[in-house]
């Protein structure tokens, strides 16, 4: 066969992925919204099955019957999922049917353990919070370039920033008046060592409200030359040193350099873990599978314990939490997944307070489902939680409630508009929290190293 028609023939197959795809996320959940009728959802079904077709030689049978299942579910679903989450009626436990075990994934037999005592999912959402009149988002470093008041972000990294805008340091969620543990803590925990943090753009954030802050208090120090070979070697950017408080020996500064990736890909993170003492890393917001999640995340806890065998004295790692996500949906999650794709482009973006605590039974029905905002935390905790030199950087009870605090509309023009209710406004004080759920939980991984730990 001419190789052009095999290009022909390749193309015509993700372009099928791609239908299905689409079908499955947008036009099943709209339908069952429009309450089609008994000849329309054969209609639909036809189409599912003509495009499955032709994409079944990329996806494999048992995808395909995985998708059609859950297209077929959502076309024929119940369309009171579609009303507004204030007006929904509650779910009447007795006529949901129990999880079968057997359609469970294979590797989660049991239910994932609790996250911790103040885990959303044991109390109600916290209350909203008051935002002062002179507040106003500040972009952050990543995403400035999208935004009227691009450069507003240099400002933020200067001395004076605080005392020349004190409102950006009164969070309505997070607690005046503490002392936190943060960046100076760090450099004197971690002494000399090489800190690689690997994830999305959530991530990334962190990463340059790291910088920021470091260069606010007086804190950063010069990044050395030879860490350049660290970045070549591994592919990364961003390298931030942290001058060590106890001492002028700069040979005891820490070092961080980040890297910027969206799934876990084992090649890319072996070059990371070359360089490096202490891994931080996160991988969720990108995975829309929970049977692909699982199976990757097993096999990064393989290479992972693999790594810290060889030197089980000096290597640590660490799993960021998956952040929260505010977008509106259906199933009042906040997921992305689950967003409401059918709002009219011309209305303005707006993110919602999540409306769904918890939906775990939900999750073992259906994996693809996203009505549990918090699904893939669970999940990485049950596969992560508990082995040797790895802790848990707590992170998504801090997102869960700052609805409000997300940058809302990205991008808009008469053909399109992004709407991000994901990544979050710049706030000191919010950044000074989650530094210190790090220290928090390398201090506490730190202790159980030396005294043994936990094994599986």
């Amino acid at each position: 066969m001419h190789p052009l028609s095999l290009l022909y023939r390749a193309r015509v197959r993700c372009l099928a992925v791609c239908v299905l795809t689409l079908l499955s996320a947008s036009e099943a959940t709209g339908s069952a919204c429009r309450r089609l009728t008994t000849e329309e959802q054969a209609e639909k079904l036809k189409l599912f099955d003509e495009w499955a077709t032709i994409a079944q030689e990329r996806l494999g049978s048992r995808a395909i019957s995985r998708k059609r299942k859950i297209f077929e579910h959502r076309i024929l679903g119940d369309s009171s999922a579609c009303l507004d989450p204030a007006s929904r009626p509650p779910p009447d436990p007795a006529s949901r049917p129990p999880p079968d075990p057997a359609s469970r994934p294979p590797q989660l037999l049991a239910p994932p353990p609790k996250l911790t005592k103040n885990s959303h999912t044991l109390h109600p959402p916290t209350p909203r919070g008051e935002l002062s009149t002179e507040w106003r988002c500040i972009p952050d470093a990543t995403h400035r370039r999208f935004v009227p008041d691009a450069e507003r972000w240099e400002t933020t990294c200067r001395a004076d920033f605080e005392s020349q805008e004190p409102w950006a340091f009164r969070d309505p969620y997070v607690e005046g008046g503490e002392s936190r543990r943060g960046l100076e803590e760090w450099a004197s925990l971690l002494p000399g060592k090489i800190v690689a943090v690997i994830g999305d753009s959530v991530m990334q954030q962190w990463m340059d409200a790291i910088d920021c802050e470091s260069n606010r208090n007086g804190l950063k120090g010069h990044v050395p030359p030879w860490m350049q070979k660290i970045l070549q070697g591994s592919g990364s950017t961003k390298p931030v040193t942290l001058k060590n408080p106890n001492t002028n020996d700069r040979s005891l500064d820490l070092h961080l350099f980040y890297r910027g990736d969206r799934l876990f890909k084992p090649e890319e993170m072996a070059s990371i873990l070359n360089y490096t003492d202490i891994l931080v890393f996160n991988f969720g917001l990108h995975y829309h599978d929970m049977i692909v999640y699982n199976e990757e995340m097993t096999k990064l806890a393989k290479q992972l314990d693999d790594w810290i065998a060889e030197e089980p004295a000096n290597r640590y790692v660490f799993f960021r939490e998956t952040s929260a996500q505010h977008f509106q949906g259906m199933t009042g999650s906040g997921d992305y997944d689950s967003r409401d794709q059918f709002r009219n482009k011309s209305t303005a973006c707006g993110c919602v307070e999540i409306q769904t605590p918890d939906a775990q039974s939900a999750w073992w029905q259906d994996p693809e489902s996203h009505k549990d905002g918090n699904v893939r935390n669970k999940a990485a905790h049950s596969i992560f939680g508990g082995r040797p030199n790895t802790g848990i950087f707590k992170f998504f009870d801090a997102t869960f409630p700052r609805y409000n605090m997300h940058h809302e509309t990205l991008l808009r023009t008469e053909k399109m508009q992004i709407c991000d209710c994901t990544h979050m406004c710049y706030s000191p004080s919010f950044w000074t929290m989650v530094h210190q759920q790090f220290y928090e939980a390398v201090s506490e991984t730190l202790k159980k190293g030396s005294s043994g730990g936990s094994s599986r």
